[in-house]
């Protein structure tokens, strides 16, 4: 089961390097087919951990930032449409409102993420699997779900909600 899981599957895994502190991260690495298709720069990585809901919270542009539950997927399957919805709290340091740049730092990195996706043909994200909410069968589901390469628009939306309470 586990040998069909690698065979036929895209996951994310963490990279590694070894620094004179100890040892770094420096990445992670996209698996296709049981091979290493791509490697997610230290930036990637964090939006694509924003993304699949494994940040909690983070230090991002002077603020404290917290993401209030897990990112929900959408699906619109008659315009193959995709929105994927962030809650996140911040408090600011600076006392300087960043609410734009923060939202738009997370949507443009986001959105490169994605494309990286879409053009390796690969769905670390599961986006797909979401879908499984919107039928009522799994042959259902395998005949009319939308892969994350076939759907023609995925947007980021952030719902951002600035505080003075510690995160």
């Amino acid at each position: 089961m586990l040998k069909e899981f690698i065979e036929n599957s895209c996951f994310a895994l963490p990279c590694f390097k070894e620094s004179d502190f100890g040892i770094k991260p420096n990445g992670t690495f996209i698996i296709n087919n049981k091979k290493s298709v791509f490697l997610l720069s230290e930036k990637q990585t964090f939006a694509y951990n924003l993304l699949d809901g494994k940040i909690t919270t983070a230090y991002f542009e002077n603020a404290l930032v917290s993401v209030k539950g897990k990112p929900r997927i959408l699906t619109d399957f008659k315009n193959k449409k995709c929105t994927i919805k962030l809650n996140i709290i911040s408090q600011e340091e600076s006392g300087v409102p960043q609410k734009k740049n923060i939202k738009r730092s997370i949507i443009n990195a986001g959105e490169e993420i994605l494309e990286i996706f879409n053009d390796l043909k690969c769905d670390p994200l599961n986006i797909k699997d979401t879908q499984k909410a919107y039928f009522l069968t799994n042959k259902s589901f395998k005949e009319n779900s939308i892969p994350l390469n076939k759907l023609s628009e995925i947007k980021i939306k952030i719902n951002y909600i600035l505080t003075n309470k510690e995160l």
